[in-house]
């Protein structure tokens, strides 16, 4: 017959704390967490950490790829070592804005090629 015990502990006498990265209570017996783990955390009783490349709910969101070190923080996805050239933001998925990056002046020009059959679009650029 199982001990009933306080909301945050389990065991045969209650003398096991439920682990703090529980989603909820744990249960009485075994300490396993019963309504899952809290964001960046897995396991029966919620002690890893996610993977490499993971983070938040139930580990399953990816890491971005603008990460300049692939393992982001398991919790919010924030870049632990910066971004990659051209991103920028927490989760280095903002990209930056170069001086010499395109902008539309005035609408595209079509050209036609000697052969009629090949259109491209010309945009003006300033500086």
């Amino acid at each position: 017959m199982a001990t009933c015990c306080p909301p945050a502990q389990y065991g045969p006498l209650c003398t096991y704390m439920c682990p703090i990265t529980c989603r909820g209570p744990c249960h009485l017996e075994t300490g396993h967490c019963s309504l899952g783990c809290l964001d960046g955390w897995m396991g029966e009783k919620c002690e890893q950490e996610c993977n490499d490349m993971f983070y938040g709910k139930d580990c399953l969101q990816q890491c971005s790829t603008n990460c300049f070190d692939p393992k982001c923080n398991h919790l919010t996805g924030i870049c632990m070592g910066g971004c990659n050239d051209g991103w920028q933001g927490p989760n280095c998925t903002q990209g930056v804005n170069h001086p010499m990056d395109c902008v539309l002046t005035q609408p595209p020009v079509k050209l036609v090629t000697n052969t009629g059959n090949t259109a491209i679009k010309v945009y003006k650029m300033f500086n």
